[in-house]
């Protein structure tokens, strides 16, 4: 579904539909769509500079939300969180279509992944992970942001009091 959302409408949409959508659809091409969209991205940008970025959608907050709860969520329920809040930002930021993270939720629900912050996060410790992002950069931590589906924004700032808020 991620790679549906970066560069994949299509895909997007079928995952969209649900797992009955899923199940009736053919697996090798559903794991060659999602390929491709990696293949392409990472022959685009192979050292990182922009676009290649992208591939990290949902998980600078996936991983602070692994951090915090010390890796009681499995990474792909953690990022399928960090989709949505990563969505909201972008949204609040003016950068997304209004509604989108209400449509990725939804699509996440539907495959049985989590879409809320874990109850009881730690707060600071979340923070605290997202402070410590590889994707850090003068100073401040770098979010590849969902626009809408087939687009995300890389490199964007995020002013703190919005972390806090999320």
């Amino acid at each position: 579904m991620k790679h549906g959302l970066i560069a994949d409408p299509g895909l997007f949409d079928l995952c969209e539909r649900g797992f009955a959508a899923l199940r009736s659809s053919d697996p090798t091409e559903l794991v060659s769509r999602a390929m491709a969209v990696k293949i392409r991205t990472i022959e685009e940008d192979p050292f990182e500079r922009g676009i290649r970025a992208s591939l990290n959608t949902g998980h600078t907050v996936g991983h602070g939300i692994e951090q915090a709860t010390r890796f009681a969520l499995r990474h792909g329920e953690a990022v399928a969180i960090g989709l949505v809040a990563e969505a909201r930002l972008a949204e609040r930021m003016g950068l997304a279509q209004a509604g989108l993270a209400a449509r990725i939720a939804a699509a996440l629900r539907g495959l049985g992944l989590p879409t809320a912050m874990p109850e009881g996060l730690d707060r600071q410790a979340f923070v605290a992970a997202l402070q410590r992002d590889k994707k850090r950069s003068g100073g401040a931590v770098r979010f590849a942001l969902p626009v809408r589906v087939g687009e995300v924004r890389t490199g964007v700032s995020v002013d703190a009091a919005l972390i806090e808020e999320l």
